[in-house]
Parts: structure tokens; sequence; C-alpha cells
């Protein structure tokens, strides 16, 4: 028997987090772990299995030849049409889709906690709760409308 893998060796050959191959051990087809670590050929079986049934397929199955090479052609297409579309602007990387919702995050809550040290000395000696409800209401929308403004000139909108 070649040296024992280790739970984390195995991980990085599966290609999943350890966490997944904690949970495969409670899985219906579980691997095994040996003393001193996994075994390399049954790791390799393992993966075998696994990689087949994702792609749902057994061990017995006789595999076509001419089906296998369609089905990569088909899924080569597809690839080949994500990228030209990417390409032609038609989606936008989910990175930067999120970079730009975390940054339009930020801005609307430095802009919102701004609005109280605006208002503070406005407020300090009012005590009518209706006249602070209305000033706070207007410095609300008023500072909303600047996000919205500065949001539709970003887009092209304004």
């Amino acid at each position: 028997m070649a040296r024992p893998l280790t739970g984390e060796q195995m991980a990085v050959l599966a290609g999943v987090s350890g966490g997944a191959i904690a949970k495969a051990k409670h899985s219906d087809d579980p691997l095994h772990r040996q003393a001193g670590g996994y075994d390399a050929i049954e790791v390799g079986r393992w993966l075998a299995r696994r990689t087949l049934a994702a792609a749902g397929r057994t061990e017995g199955d006789v595999l076509d030849l001419a089906h296998e090479q369609a089905l990569l052609a088909r899924q080569r297409r597809i690839t080949l049409e994500h990228e030209h579309a990417i390409a032609k602007g038609r989606y936008v990387e989910k990175a930067r889709v999120i970079e730009s919702f975390q940054r339009a995050g930020m801005t609307f809550r430095d802009a919102m906690l701004s609005v109280p040290g605006r208002v503070a000395s406005q407020l300090a000696s009012t005590t009518d709760e209706r006249d602070i409800d209305r000033r706070l209401t207007a410095e609300i929308r008023a500072e909303l409308e600047r996000l919205a403004d500065s949001a539709a000139a970003y887009r092209g909108d304004a």
C-alpha cells in the first residue's frame, strides 16, 4: 500500500473542501479512512465513482464515443457563446456586480449617517415632535434625492 493520504490531501485531489470530505463520510458512497489516512487507490476509485455519478453514469456503463463527443461539442459551443456574450457586454462578471452593490451600500450608509450631524444644531432647541419629524423627513428625502440623482448621472439617465 502506498503512503496513505490525509483528509486535506484527499480534499485537494477531489477539488472540494475539507467539509465536503467530512460530509462524504455520511453519504451513500462513503470513503472509509484506514489507519494513518486514506488509501490512494481507494480514493481514486471513489473519485471515479463520484465523477460518474455526477454525470448520471455508473461504473458498468458503456460509453458511446460519438455521443460523448457530441456532448463535448455542445458544451464547447455553449461556452463559446457565453464568452462571446461576455465580450459583447451582454453579461457582467459577478465580482463587478457585487463590488457595485457594496459601493452603493456604503454610499447609502454614509449619506444616511451624515443626516444627524447636519440637522442636530437645527433640532437642538426644538421640542415639537411634529417639527422634528418634518425636518428629519425633509432632510432624509433630500439626501435620498441626491443619491438618486447621482445614481441616474452615473447610469447616464440624467
